[in-house]
């Protein structure tokens, strides 16, 4: 064989090597972009980057029904308000910053394992999308038949469950150190329904440890909106 020959060879060989290198997926990323397909695809799941979502509760631990009203915005803002009409309270996280505000006082700022939890909560609402993105901090391991991607920002700690036969994330468990313990937040999903080529659950269980705090159903939802600065800058409208 004359050398130019061998040379070829050998180049189109290295090739090969760089180019099926480069299109190799992790076995992280290969779940969630199966996770992406499943919940409608890249362009229905970017709606989730800024939305509302009204859902009726039901407040075991209160003894009391109303509503949860969520405007969301991907990565870092969030606003919940929830009403059960003889008092309300709303949260908001920006960035590292939260607040909070009870039955129409003024917004006070949140610290400590109050917005630790709040951080949490925002966390619970990432994507598939989302956590694609942060792919080089995602762990991924297997328990009770599920994909558990994790996550850890900080203090806190976020696994999200995910079904290897749908690629729903059908539970979600949140955790962080308080007073010397472990605080773990779960939500269960259920009555998974495409909304506008979206695929949304439905139905949520919360759960703080072991007990059911919350049963909520989603009421309405309102895609790729645009939220004034406001909504998310802890002062009182």
């Amino acid at each position: 064989m004359r050398p130019n020959h061998v040379l070829a060879k050998v180049f189109f060989i290295l090739m090969f090597f760089i180019v099926s290198g480069c299109s190799a997926q992790s076995p992280v990323e290969k779940t969630l972009k199966d996770a992406i397909k499943a919940y409608g695809g890249k362009d229905n799941l970017e709606k989730l980057n800024s939305w509302t979502a009204v859902w009726n509760v039901q407040a075991k631990a209160r003894g009391e029904s109303g509503t949860d009203t969520r405007n969301i915005g991907l990565p870092d803002r969030l606003m919940v308000h929830l009403d059960y009409g003889t008092s309300s309270e709303t949260r908001v996280i920006n960035g590292n910053k939260g607040w909070r505000a009870f039955s129409g006082s003024e917004p006070m700022p949140a610290q400590g394992p109050s917005l630790l939890a709040m951080r949490m909560q925002l966390m619970r609402f990432y994507t598939p999308l989302t956590l694609l993105e942060r792919k080089n901090e995602l762990t991924l391991s297997e328990k009770d038949g599920f994909k558990v991607i994790g996550l850890k920002d900080g203090e806190i700690t976020a696994d999200y469950w995910i079904n290897p036969k749908t690629g729903r994330i059908e539970r979600f468990i949140g955790t962080f150190i308080m007073a010397g313990g472990v605080m773990e937040f779960r939500t269960e999903y259920s009555d998974f329904r495409f909304v506008e080529g979206v695929l949304l659950p439905h139905g949520e269980d919360k759960y703080a440890g072991s007990v059911n705090t919350a049963t909520l159903t989603l009421k309405e939802v309102r895609f790729n909106e645009k939220f004034p600065s406001e909504v998310f800058s802890g002062v009182k409208k």
